[in-house]
């Protein structure tokens, strides 16, 4: 990763760290620090809004799949081939971050932050993939 990517993601993440931090909602802190820090941002949090819009709406087919998580991560990144889905493949530092706050969206609906943060990781620690990489960025975003 480079020097300006990773730049992007730090503010990024101190920006939504700091706004949930000051009472903001998730959605809207995710949303404001995407749009105020830029570059790439708006693009993987829009692809992550999607997949839990999708994950979470009764009316889906994701959402009533028993592994909604890892087929949500797998259609939103790179790790889908040829039909098939392969956790062995690498993903982008784009697609663990749209896979984080895709799991943000999802679980963190508690009001008390510790509350919050452990079902959002209860959650990522059940998913497949690079788990220790996501729970990186949602302590990032969140603790």
């Amino acid at each position: 990763m480079n020097e300006e990517t990773q730049h992007l993601i730090a503010r990024f993440f101190e920006k939504v760290n700091a706004d949930i931090k000051g009472g903001m909602r998730c959605r809207d802190a995710i949303d404001l620090a995407a749009v105020t820090v830029g570059g790439f941002l708006p693009a993987v949090v829009s692809r992550a809004v999607s997949k839990y819009q999708e994950a979470t709406h009764p009316k889906m087919p994701l959402s009533q799949q028993e592994n909604a998580d890892t087929l949500a991560f797998a259609s939103m990144g790179k790790l889908w081939h040829d039909e098939q889905f392969d956790e062995n493949n690498e993903v982008t530092v784009e697609d663990l971050l749209a896979q984080s706050l895709y799991l943000i969206l999802k679980y963190a609906k508690e009001k008390e932050p510790e509350a919050r943060l452990d079902a959002v990781l209860e959650a990522n620690a059940k998913a497949a993939g690079d788990k220790e990489a996501r729970e990186a960025a949602i302590y990032a975003m969140l603790g």
